[in-house]
């Protein structure tokens, strides 16, 4: 049972995890910084449990619950969970002193970083089940000319999203097949880890 009531994705861990150690990183923090963290982890894990509870229920709690996971397996859906999951680490930066424009484009790297690579992956898994992938690697690449655009203009933070940008090229050029899924999630785990890096580095300097 504990399984099922925890989320599944091992992507969102990640998603939610680093964000919010580099933003404790970034930052000096104090018991608003931890107070955030914690908040953030607990919603992260009720959300599963929420969602499989109104989904045994009667009628139009049901209906938006099936809705609502409907809506998260798809691309879009993945993009904006991302985008909130990284989010969650922007009060905890600023609880820890990052100034507030700062922690806004720190949130950016990673929400526009994040949303390469999920581009990238559904592509790469649409090309090797032999569906259109088209939208899928339209958005990734969209999503990394947007990226390499705004880091140029604004260098700090935002180009420390690269390396999660840098791996959804290669996801898209590769397309891996389904039993390097391992690889991948690696691949996938030591670019967010390049870009927490990156952050923390820049604000230190």
């Amino acid at each position: 049972m504990t399984r099922t009531l925890l989320p599944r994705e091992h992507g969102a861990y990640v998603q939610l995890a680093l964000p919010l150690v580099t933003a404790l990183a970034m930052g000096r923090p104090g018991g608003a910084a931890v107070a955030f963290t914690g908040l953030a982890i607990a919603a992260f894990l009720l959300h599963q449990p929420i969602l499989l509870l109104a989904t045994r229920q009667e009628g139009r709690a049901r209906d938006l619950a099936r809705g609502a996971r409907r809506l998260e397996r798809s691309l879009a859906g993945e993009i904006v969970l991302a985008a909130v999951l990284a989010g969650l680490a922007v009060p905890v930066a600023i609880a820890g002193g990052v100034s507030t424009e700062i922690a806004g484009w720190t949130w950016a790297a990673w929400a526009i970083g994040f949303a390469a690579v999920t581009c990238a992956v559904h592509g790469a898994v649409l090309r090797r089940k032999q569906r259109d992938p088209v939208r899928a690697l339209v958005a990734a690449t969209a999503a990394t000319l947007v990226a390499i655009a705004l880091a140029s203009t604004r260098p700090d933070p935002l180009a420390a999203g690269l390396p999660l940008v840098a791996a959804a090229v290669v996801l898209i050029a590769l397309a891996p097949e389904p039993r390097r899924v391992r690889v991948v999630g690696w691949t996938l785990m030591v670019a967010s880890a390049a870009t927490g890096v990156w952050l923390v580095a820049l604000r230190v300097a």
